[in-house]
């Protein structure tokens, strides 16, 4: 990763990893493997709230903690239910979401309040991507996106 970082900066690029369900990098502890095995200078973070509460994290916890190797922010809710339920009858990273286990801010079990306050005081200005990773024919986007930007003004510094 370090290799690879040096080269993307070579050209301009900076690496930016993003752990995700199901994946090599998906719990705490993989996540803080990979940064403390990584040269901050080269290897940075994409912070994503879903992914890191799928991966058993406290998604603030994970915001405090990489602050400075964050460069860009998906956020995007839990429904817990529908996670309990896929851990219950294990089922693969593909199907809960199928199931419905993401969805927009707001509309889950994440209190993206603290998440919010953090980024105001610290004073963050890049790229925050919501996303609901939910099937359009049973959660009408527009619905969910106007839903989700009530929440957010409600609870923006």
């Amino acid at each position: 990763m370090n290799e690879a970082g040096r080269y993307c900066q070579s050209v301009g690029l900076e690496l930016v990893y993003h752990y995700h369900g199901e994946t090599v990098i998906e719990r705490g502890e993989d996540i803080r493997r990979l940064m403390e095995s990584t040269d901050p200078a080269y290897v940075h973070m994409l912070y994503d709230t879903g992914h890191a509460y799928y991966g058993g994290s406290d998604p603030l916890d994970i915001l405090r903690t990489y602050y400075d190797r964050i460069r860009y922010i998906h956020l995007k809710d839990v429904r817990r239910d529908v996670l309990e339920r896929a851990r219950r009858a294990g089922l693969r990273f593909r199907e809960a979401v199928r199931q419905g286990v993401f969805t927009v801010p707001g509309d889950g079990c994440i209190d993206f309040a603290p998440i919010y306050r953090e980024l105001h005081e610290r004073g963050y200005e890049g790229w925050i991507l919501i996303e609901a990773e939910q099937d359009p024919a049973v959660a009408e986007p527009t619905r969910y996106a106007r839903q989700c930007m009530e929440y957010i003004r409600g609870i923006t510094p």
